[in-house]
């Protein structure tokens, strides 16, 4: 049982590592490296000392990811094992675990072999907890298909499966982000309605039992930033499976419930709708309309992928400051090392690729 002590301790540690998150002078000196050894030179000097300097050369953005996946993964570890409503951080846990399953799921589909496949999966995350055996199981398999068959009956095992049926049918890689970051969504649902009696916003069918009492500022903090990963998954999700031809039934079954400020009723109303721009026009009732996109297209979905990864900086940020709460406080740190290392793998890529550092500064989420 989480005490007291427990929390103070979570938000004092919380808070503590706010302190470490990179400042914008830090992003923009990086950013300025001519090469890879001169960004890790200059990442020495940061918090990521630790993964940096155990990267052997030849250096790679690929690799600089992984070391950076790693730090934010430690922190993650070590914060649910103290944090009040520890459940929910383990849930969120699993997003390590889809985004290897992601990996393997899009280099299957590319025929990429064994090896390949080896090198871009980061085993860091299940080693902490433990637990390679499905990832372990999934890099096993010869073919796409395989895979869900290893997968099937298992963990994410249905949603590999109709991922790897929308994926025939359409030929869309990203099709894989859609049905494996709401597999990862439905797990965090289940485990936040868990702790909480209802969430703000949520139906009372939702209503559980819980072990133990949020405070309603606390369940307001911490739904706040749930609905957001909700609303935009929900949001893009329903434009994206449109814009690619999946069909109605598929996306209804993608959608995340129970909905928040973009409501069930408005989605299922734009899967009906035959017209985009009429589908985009329902928005306009959310909260959300000063980010719509005018029109519908890849580039305009990512602009507004990052509009929303913004606003949960901001959320995530400002819950941070205000020093509001165990979980609450823990979640937030998360969400900002996860959008720091982001913007770090950005600038990793874009210096091995020779990307201007005017051209670079565009592509961070700040």
């Amino acid at each position: 049982m989480i005490g007291y002590n427990d929390e103070v301790y979570s938000s004092v540690r919380a808070l503590s590592l706010k302190g470490s998150l990179l400042p914008p002078s830090t992003l923009m000196d990086l950013i300025e490296s001519k090469n890879l050894e001169e960004l890790v030179t200059r990442l020495q000097a940061t918090i990521y000392q630790p993964q940096v300097s155990q990267i052997e050369k030849p250096y790679s953005a690929l690799k600089l990811e992984f070391a950076f996946r790693s730090h934010l993964a430690n922190i993650h570890y070590n914060l649910m094992r103290v944090s009040p409503g520890g459940e929910l951080l383990k849930a969120y846990y699993y997003k390590y675990i889809i985004f290897n399953l992601k990996v393997i799921l899009k280099g299957k589909a590319l025929k990429r072999e064994f090896d390949e496949l080896l090198s871009r999966v980061d085993m860091h995350a299940e080693e902490l907890i433990g637990r390679r055996d499905l990832i372990v199981r999934a890099l096993t398999a010869n073919t796409l298909e395989g895979v869900g068959e290893l997968l099937k009956g298992g963990d994410f095992g249905d949603e590999v499966l109709s991922s790897i049926k929308a994926y025939n049918q359409i030929k869309n890689l990203q099709i894989f982000d859609l049905y494996l970051d709401g597999a990862f969504l439905k797990k965090l649902m289940e485990a936040y309605l868990s702790l909480e009696e209802g969430l703000k916003g949520a139906s009372s069918e939702y209503k559980i039992q819980r072990p133990f009492m949020f405070s309603d500022v606390e369940n307001y903090n911490v739904s706040s930033l749930l609905a957001l990963d909700v609303d935009s998954y929900n949001t893009l999700t329903v434009l994206r499976g449109k814009l690619w031809g999946l069909n109605p039934s598929d996306l209804r079954s993608l959608i995340i419930k129970p909905t928040f400020s973009v409501g069930l009723e408005v989605l299922n109303k734009m899967i009906a709708l035959e017209a985009l721009p009429e589908a985009i026009k329902l928005l306009n009732q959310t909260p959300y309309s000063n980010l719509l996109p005018s029109t519908l297209d890849e580039d305009s979905l990512s602009h507004l992928d990052r509009s929303f990864s913004l606003l949960i900086y901001k959320r995530a940020n400002s819950l941070l400051l205000s020093f509001s709460g165990g979980l609450s406080s823990s979640y937030s740190l998360i969400k900002l090392k996860e959008l720091e290392v982001k913007n770090l793998s950005a600038i990793a890529f874009g210096v091995e690729q020779g990307i201007s550092p005017e051209n670079l500064k565009k592509k961070l989420i700040r």
